[in-house]
């Protein structure tokens, strides 16, 4: 297995679990519980739902629910990305016929991998999978180390993607589009049913009523705990993370050797 940009990847600039980031020497166990991952400094041009603060300006956790999170329209629109002729386990974008694939490792409450989607994903698109030559599958890394990973709610999530990609695939990169526009903090249990639910509605997904059904009976647990092991396999503890042409890249990192390595997947 070949890493490009090595010292580049090596480089946490990702989310990571509290472990993996004092092994690495950076970090440290952010408030809450959460992993301590700086978040990313980036204009999502969205506004996720707003928390009331305490006098000193401190988010007041008492006053945040689920019911707060107000979904705004995505500013990138990948409701009209190509799909695959045939069924798929895992959501993917691009032609059946595309020369390469390309696989994004990531996290549904990572602010990295919201990063990515909001502000490298659709230069990607525009510039592989529309023209026909990559294809492009998203896995939600959502264990580490047999814990939950950014949250108990974190399998959740990824449960419930695979559900709109399973009952309605022509409106899940939509789901996934508003979801990312509109990620809550990473340190919120934000993934639950209803709020979920809420996100598939705003999307335009058919079938609601299966996805938030498959959401409560733990439906699709098998895929997202393959995911982990595939993950494991390749070397991966941090997202989001690129794996295409025996290269794994770090886009958050390195965008430029991401690029590259997508580049000669498809031969150009």
């Amino acid at each position: 297995m070949q890493v490009a940009g090595t010292a580049a990847t090596l480089s946490l600039a990702g989310c990571a679990t509290v472990a993996e980031q004092f092994s690495s020497g950076e970090g440290t166990p952010g408030a809450g519980g959460g992993t301590g991952t700086p978040v990313p400094e980036t204009d999502t041009g969205s506004t996720p739902g707003s928390e009331s603060t305490d006098a000193s300006g401190t988010p007041d956790d008492d006053s945040w629910s689920t019911e707060s999170v107000t979904i705004e329209s995505p500013d990138i629109s990948l409701a009209d990305v190509p799909l695959p002729e045939e069924r798929t386990q895992y959501a993917r974008m691009g032609a059946s016929d595309a020369s390469a694939t390309a696989t994004v490792y990531g996290n549904w409450k990572c602010p990295y991998t919201q990063d990515f989607v909001l502000n490298q994903l659709p230069e990607v698109v525009d510039r592989f999978v529309r023209p026909g030559d990559l294809a492009l599958e998203f896995r939600a890394l959502s264990y580490q180390s047999g814990e939950p990973f950014l949250g108990p709610d974190a399998p959740r999530a990824a449960r419930a993607g695979l559900s709109v990609w399973d009952v309605d695939p022509e409106s899940y990169w939509s789901y996934f589009a508003h979801v990312f526009a509109n990620q809550p903090q990473e340190r919120r249990e934000w993934a639950q049913p209803s709020l979920l639910v809420r996100f598939a509605e705003k999307s335009g997904v058919n079938g609601t009523q299966q996805v938030q059904q498959s959401i409560r009976s733990n439906a699709y647990a098998g895929p997202v705990q393959s995911t982990t092991g595939a993950a494991s396999d390749l070397g991966i503890a941090t997202v989001p993370r690129v794996f295409a042409n025996e290269e794994i890249t770090a886009p958050t990192v390195d965008f430029e050797s991401t690029l590259s390595q997508l580049e000669s997947a498809v031969g150009n």
